[in-house]
């Protein structure tokens, strides 16, 4: 038996039986100074005299009694829970040949969907950059993506059901550990734990359970709620995070996860009780009727049965972060007008505007106030919500390495954009012939006659408009008329015609269009591989022409090797081309281009929720 197993088959029983005494014993007399003070850091609280937040249990020293307590009161909490609840560790002499691993405690002030606090939580972490596995493996594992989440929203709006959410206690204590680790927590952690936990502090102790931070703790816990969910007949779909049930009668059970973080529908209440039920015997969780914040974005539904997801709370806390000197006032209405658009008109960001130096970069960032590369990837994350932003979003995170002056000018106004004109729910439609979407596409002709609006997608492309005659190109996948997928790329392929560009931009959205297909297909119609032909609607009449006929000429033979893809695809079955009118029913367009905030307006209707967050 590999050495791996053994430790895997005796990690839980090696637990001395006067250990499980003494545990027990601590269990009962857990003192109360601490603890008491239950409105100190309660939720909806106000956060503010908990940022910034302590870099170890040790700065808590210097804060104010009542601030110190509460964060004493989450480090004995998740000290307890490792310890006692869980009983991750053992006291056990290592080997000479075993290496003693250290750990830190992090902070984090978690805040609701108004903005107040939610909790206050501390974690334990493993260094694992100190730790080199005896046998590695391959640590990746599937959380949700976005994607996935927009997906699972859309069906729930589909199926008239609303998720609720589950959230999994020391999520990754739950996994056992498969090889001999130990750690030590320090020995100066004594002074803010009470009696009973001392004798852990300062000297080694075998890891019983995988702990934060350890190279495969996400993985071990993947493969244990994948083993779960398994027994109950669940099955894993096409996309990241997302499993499905068929029900007796036509019914389903969703499940998404993305680490600790679960929100499960079904179209059977009986049977969604008893899954959950089933699930909390397996893993120690606490459960929500309705989940409400996931991801950071706000989760909501009319009284219609439709669904909104918005980042609106995460758009107020970028804007309290990086222009805090603007946060707390109200905008103008000079601001609300100079700011209307993502960019200023005629802004032509290009490498040519970037920094030489990493010294130039960091003049620019004390000038600004801000880092380039942290605004970047803030607004990289609210991109998964913004539609008329994205064009504006993807172009500077181009620049991320060494960006120039133009480029903070352009992410200064992109900020003050979001805090004079904050982002709108995302809505995915209970019926979706009641969605601006379908409206739209019952004016395209022919539409109604060979398909319908429940999942279509939009791609479009403008020609040489990036420096080195690039093509910027932009695809919209739309699900229960609302946006489950868009984003705005530069593809690699230097085009040399409109017609290949549009073509390289039709190519990528068919490619990206086939797991969402399979996964839509697994849910609605029972299987990944059932037939459905998704219409792509563009305004190409070339690039439909290269992908509906494969006669070589001369005009397209310097991209016969780059269109078979698309073409592949729509004699397969798997999509149809559509024209629509370019001016007036391509809402890929804005994420092609620098449009004023009145020429989106249109196209803005169409999947953000009139709700104002």
């Amino acid at each position: 038996m590999a050495k791996q197993e053994k430790f895997a088959l005796a990690s839980t029983a090696a637990i001395v039986n006067s250990s499980i005494r003494d545990l027990q014993a601590s269990e009962r007399s857990i003192p109360q100074e601490i603890m008491e003070e239950e409105d100190v850091g309660a939720p909806g609280s106000d956060p503010s005299p908990f940022t910034p937040v302590p870099r170890s249990i040790f700065d808590t020293r210097r804060l104010p009694t009542h601030v110190q307590k509460a964060w004493i009161k989450a480090f004995v909490k998740e000290l307890k829970g490792i310890i006692i609840d869980q009983r991750a560790c053992q006291l056990e002499d290592p080997n000479p040949e075993d290496k003693i691993v250290p750990v830190l405690d992090l902070y984090k002030c978690k805040l609701d969907q108004d903005g107040m606090v939610d909790k206050l939580k501390c974690r334990v972490v493993f260094r694992g950059d100190l730790h080199q596995p005896v046998e590695p493996m391959d640590p990746w594992n599937p959380h949700a993506s976005f994607l996935s989440l927009k997906t699972f929203l859309a069906v729930c709006a589909r199926l008239g059901i609303f998720p609720r959410q589950t959230d999994l206690i020391l999520a990754y204590l739950h996994a056992d550990m498969r090889e001999r680790v130990f750690i030590k927590f320090p020995q100066g952690w004594t002074q803010f734990l009470p009696d009973h936990l001392h004798k852990w502090m300062g000297r080694p102790l075998r890891l019983v359970k995988a702990l934060y931070g350890y190279n495969y703790s996400g993985k071990f816990l993947y493969m244990d709620l994948a083993e779960h969910l398994t027994k109950e007949d669940l099955v894993e779909t096409a996309l990241p995070g997302l499993w499905v049930k068929h029900l007796d009668g036509g019914g389903v059970l969703l499940f998404l996860h993305y680490s600790d973080d679960i929100m499960s529908a079904c179209t059977d209440d009986k049977e969604h009780t008893e899954f959950l039920a089933r699930f909390s015997k397996r893993f120690r969780v606490d459960t929500k009727p309705r989940a409400d914040w996931y991801l950071q974005c706000r989760l909501n539904q009319d009284s219609k049965g439709n669904i909104t997801l918005d980042q609106n709370r995460y758009s107020k806390s970028m804007i309290q972060r990086f222009l805090p000197n603007y946060a707390s006032s109200e905008p103008t209405e000079t601001e609300i007008r100079k700011y209307a658009a993502p960019l200023k008109p005629n802004t032509r960001l290009t490498m040519d505007d970037c920094s030489k130096t990493k010294e130039d970069v960091e003049e620019l960032e004390d000038e600004y106030g801000f880092r380039f590369i942290e605004v970047a990837g803030a607004l990289n994350w609210l991109a998964y919500t913004c539609y008329e932003e994205i064009f504006a979003i993807r172009k500077l995170c181009r620049f991320m390495s060494k960006p120039g002056r133009a480029h903070f000018q352009a992410a200064l106004h992109l900020l003050h954009h979001f805090r004079c004109h904050p982002p709108k729910p995302l809505i995915y439609y209970r019926n979706v012939y009641n969605s601006p979407v379908a409206r739209l596409l019952s004016e395209v002709p022919g539409f109604d006659d060979h398909f319908d609006p429940t999942y279509v997608v939009f791609a479009d492309s403008a020609h040489a408009d990036s420096d080195q005659g690039r093509s910027t190109a932009c695809d919209l996948q739309v699900f229960q008329g609302g946006l489950i997928d868009h984003t705005s790329w530069i593809p690699n392929p230097i085009p040399m015609s409109t017609a290949e560009s549009e073509n390289n931009c039709y190519s990528a959205a068919v490619m990206r269009m086939r797991y969402i297909k399979k996964a839509i297909c697994h849910i609605i119609l029972g299987s990944p591989e059932a037939p459905l032909t998704v219409p792509i609607l563009v305004d190409s009449t070339a690039a439909i022409a290269m992908n509906q006929s494969d006669n070589p000429t001369k005009r397209t033979r310097h991209v016969e090797s780059r269109h078979w893809y698309g073409r592949t695809s729509t004699l397969q079955g798997h999509c149809a081309w559509v024209k629509v009118d370019g001016a007036t029913q391509q809402p890929a367009d804005p994420g092609t281009k620098i449009q004023s905030h009145k020429e989106t307006r249109y196209y803005r209707y169409l999947f953000e929720s009139p709700e104002v967050p």
